[in-house]
């Protein structure tokens, strides 16, 4: 039994010897697939964990409640008393067309009442509107370059 035994290892060495980069290369393939799986599997916690800090942050909406005719704001503070509700808050949009001074296209935007207490706001660069005539825009469209601009 121990000279198969024997045999079987100097085989082993044998052949690992005679294709050295072959056997490398497996075990770096395997070593790396164990790295990505092991990140893969630790990743989503960390995701799910960064993404309830910044909803909680913005104090971000987890329902919201749409009606084709509109609200009053007694509706609106109706909702918020009910219980599990911590904050309730009315909000306009409207799809407007837009025409920007240095383009001849029109492009469609959703225009947003700014919020108070929900979904807050965070600046990139500039203020925030202070009269009936300013607005926000999106820094992921928009270019820091416009600040100012009229529309």
């Amino acid at each position: 039994m121990g000279i198969h035994k024997n045999r079987m290892w100097t085989n082993l060495l044998r052949s690992i010897r005679s294709s050295l980069g072959r056997y490398i290369a497996i075990v770096a393939i395997i070593a790396l697939g164990a790295g990505f799986f092991t990140g893969l599997r630790v990743t989503k916690s960390d995701m799910i964990a960064t993404n309830q800090r910044y909803t909680d942050q913005k104090n971000m909406f987890d329902l919201r409640v749409m009606n084709s005719y509109g609200w009053t704001q007694a509706d609106v503070e109706a909702l918020g008393r009910m219980e599990g509700i911590s904050c309730a808050e009315g909000a306009r949009y409207a799809d407007v067309l837009v025409r920007l001074e240095q383009k001849d296209d029109d492009f469609v935007y959703r225009i947003y009442s700014v919020p108070e207490q929900i979904n807050q706001v965070g600046l990139k660069a500039g203020r925030m509107p202070s009269a009936p005539d300013e607005c926000l825009l999106d820094a992921h469209y928009i270019p820091k370059s416009m600040l100012g601009s009229q529309i």
